[in-house]
């Protein structure tokens, strides 16, 4: 069972706070407490006599609680050994583009598998795309139209940082006199494959011209309606 969990991605530390609180409490509601200090503040008179429940959403809390509060560079090693072991990431990589991604995905990660399970767009050619996200979003009149202009504009931008690639976008929604859900919704999920994502513009930075100018000329002429 606990092979299962690790390989899941949670962390030992956080494994080790949950099943320390099945039956025991160290006091004043608190809930988040490291090894180091549950080793120092077991009593084993506070332990509990009744039947422990077990909380999977307690535990994807606290796995949560303390994915975010690892260094940066930390958290990317352990993303890094995930994603070289499923084969998405190969030596040379480039380390400062993986902790962009880290830090971006840092607040949304309950386990370390979900890199792989929600963020999986960084690291292929093409993403997987979510049947209901593409009905909802790229299945609309005009989208494809909306989408190859954006491609254009993008394709002519000789900065591909966060703000320039933002500015581009809000140009072309003001310009063609579109609410910015009618452009940034199909602009996700023609760029991630998901109708919900980090924040678009520094993902869209992050992976590059060339990525989001394939991603968007293919969801365009392969799955929007014209």
């Amino acid at each position: 069972l606990v092979a299962e969990y690790r390989a899941a991605g949670y962390l030992g530390e956080a494994f080790f706070n949950y099943l320390a609180l099945l039956g025991w409490s160290p006091g004043g509601n608190r809930e988040f407490v490291s090894p180091k200090e549950i080793v120092e503040l077991f009593d084993l008179t506070k332990v509990k006599k009744a039947a422990a429940f077990f909380d999977q959403r307690k535990l994807d809390w606290l796995n949560s609680r303390y994915l975010k509060q690892l260094p940066v560079p930390q958290l990317a090693d352990l993303l890094v050994q995930r994603l070289q072991a499923k084969g998405w990431l190969n030596e040379p990589f480039d380390r400062p583009w993986m902790e962009r991604i880290t830090a971006i995905v840092q607040d949304r990660l309950k386990v370390l598998g979900d890199i792989e399970e929600e963020h999986s767009f960084f690291f292929q050619e093409m993403p997987p795309y979510e049947e209901d996200a593409v009905t909802k979003f790229l299945r609309q009149d005009g989208v494809g139209t909306r989408l190859r202009e954006l491609k254009e504009r993008l394709s002519r931008l000789s900065s591909f940082e966060t703000p320039a690639v933002e500015q581009a976008v809000r140009a072309l929604i003001t310009e063609q006199r579109l609410e910015s859900k009618d452009l940034i919704h199909p602009a996700r999920v023609a760029v991630t494959g998901r109708a919900v994502s980090p924040p678009l513009f520094e993902v869209m930075s992050i992976l590059g011209k060339t990525t989001v100018v394939n991603r968007l000329d293919y969801a365009a002429e392969k799955l929007a309606s014209k």
